[in-house]
């Protein structure tokens, strides 16, 4: 007995791969859109905390001196508020407070792609620099706890860092 087969019998199956086909097209863009999202999500977080850090430096220009080569550091202002205990507890606590602010952001952000400038090279470029201009930043880094403290993405990235810059950067 010849079995015979006619459009009907054709119809459900193509569909279903048809409609099987739009599907995966879908996830695949609903999830490009939601990586794209959650990406842009994590720069306005780090805009946000930036503003926040921001906020400090107008309230006590003073904390500028985190940076080595910054003017305020030649102040006499500075040079007397450095005597402080207290003073100098405000800028360890504000060099912490820029450590968190960038570990937020280089634990979440995507890796920088290749050829394309991304807000994740803009964020690694700015954490190397001001890593390398404040000596502060450097020996927080540096202390033995740091590894318990700071996630894994942080590190690698000031080990990197360390590992390009000049010898006479690092021990300042």
């Amino acid at each position: 007995m010849l079995i015979t087969l006619e459009l009907k019998d054709y119809l459900g199956p193509a569909v279903s791969l048809i409609a099987a086909a739009f599907s995966f097209w879908f996830s695949l863009r609903s999830h490009r859109h939601h990586t794209e999202d959650a990406d842009r999500s994590i720069n306005v977080e780090g805009q946000k905390l930036l503003v926040e850090v921001n906020r400090h430096l107008i309230d006590d220009p003073r904390l500028w001196g985190i940076l080595d080569d910054h003017e305020i550091r030649q102040s006499q202002e500075f040079t007397e508020a450095e005597k402080s205990p207290l003073f100098r507890a405000k800028l360890q606590a504000f060099a912490h407070l820029g450590l968190n602010m960038f570990e937020i952001i280089l634990a979440e952000s995507p890796n920088p792609k290749k050829g394309e400038r991304t807000a994740s090279h803009v964020w690694r470029d700015f954490f190397t620099a001001t890593v390398k201009r404040s000596s502060l930043l450097r020996a927080i880094l540096e202390h033995p706890e740091s590894a318990n403290i700071y996630q894994p993405a942080l590190l690698a990235l000031y080990d990197e860092w360390r590992r390009q810059a000049p010898a006479a950067t690092i021990g300042t």
